[in-house]
């Protein structure tokens, strides 16, 4: 239950953090027409939108933080490190995926008591970032036959954000936001294990 000093987690624990996004005031999802975007206040619309969220915890009134223990699925994955995928728009073949595929929550528990804030990291943690994308043992959420597109094809390593927009204006192209890991010292790819990223 929610108050103006935070919320209460009952006895179950149970926690879901619902992710939206939007353009100004307005809802959009996939095929969305957004306008007024850029210096030229261009269209486009939304074809893909997912992004990693990492290490997120529940905050206390006193400045004391409580991790949030993942539900098992194919969207998360809970380790020493832990990593979710939210997924609110992913492009399929010829067209937007809409649905269910879609994964607009991160669930999972805490301790009862009262909390004021939550805490999470955009991207995915460094212990998990060049694990191999084809092999079994990887997490799923991490391995590319379960999320396609969300691994970079150099280097190894994950695209923390993947936002891709058709332009509506005739003639003009579509722009990919890829965001992820530079200056990765190693070549998974080739045997050698990433050290360091900036």
């Amino acid at each position: 239950s929610a108050s103006s000093s935070g919320w209460s987690v009952d006895a179950s624990g149970a926690v879901k953090l619902q992710f939206a996004a939007y353009a100004g005031s307005t809802p959009i999802q996939c095929g969305t027409a957004v306008a007024g975007l850029g210096s030229k206040s261009s269209g486009a619309q939304v074809q893909d939108l997912r992004f990693y969220i990492s290490n997120v915890k529940l905050l206390k009134a006193d400045g004391s933080s409580v991790a949030l223990s993942l539900s098992a699925t194919d969207n998360n994955y809970q380790g020493t490190d832990s990593v979710s995928l939210i997924t609110l728009s992913q492009t399929g073949v010829g067209s937007c995926t809409a649905g269910a595929s879609l994964n607009k929550l991160i669930q999972g528990t805490v301790p009862a008591g009262q909390y004021v804030g939550v805490s999470m990291t955009l991207g995915v943690p460094f212990s998990l970032n060049h694990l191999n994308s084809t092999d079994p043992a990887t997490p799923a959420v991490l391995r590319s036959d379960v999320n396609p597109g969300m691994s970079w094809n150099w280097r190894g390593g994950r695209k923390f954000t993947k936002v891709e927009l058709q332009s509506t204006d005739t003639g003009s192209p579509m722009t990919l936001l890829h965001l992820g890991s530079t200056g990765c010292v190693g070549d998974p790819a080739n045997g050698v294990p990433s050290s360091s990223c900036t």
